[in-house]
């Protein structure tokens, strides 16, 4: 034979629903002591909930920081890539300009120096 499930070893816990605050059956059934025990269940309830809501606070305030951060982070690392980009395009034009002009000048001494040879070796 099963066991039933009413037979467990718990209790059930009956609430009621008195303003906002549920209340259990463990506080107490006197209207003084529901009063009492419900206005500092609700203190703590809100305090506790001042907590929460100071902890969600903390946590999107850090997630803005740290994402404000990484942006300045990339905003930084882009512009010392354009910079060394334009250093990078300056050096780049110096040495076109520079091996043309050894190109420009090694073709004429050599075609100079073709032209001066071959008319004394004749």
């Amino acid at each position: 034979m099963k066991p039933s499930r009413s037979s467990s070893l718990e209790t059930p816990q009956v609430y009621r629903k008195r303003g906002s605050v549920a209340n259990g059956d463990r506080y107490g059934s006197s209207p003084q002591s529901d009063n009492t025990k419900t206005s500092s269940l609700e203190t703590t309830d809100i305090e506790s909930m001042n907590k929460f809501m100071k902890d969600i606070r903390d946590i999107v305030t850090t997630r803005m920081q740290r994402e404000e951060q990484q942006l300045n982070d990339i905003e930084m690392e882009e512009s010392i890539k354009m910079e060394w980009m334009l250093a990078a395009s300056v050096f780049n034009r110096i040495c076109a300009i520079g091996f043309g002009i050894v190109f420009v000048v090694g073709t004429l001494t050599f075609i100079l120096f073709i032209v001066t040879h071959h008319r004394t070796v004749l």
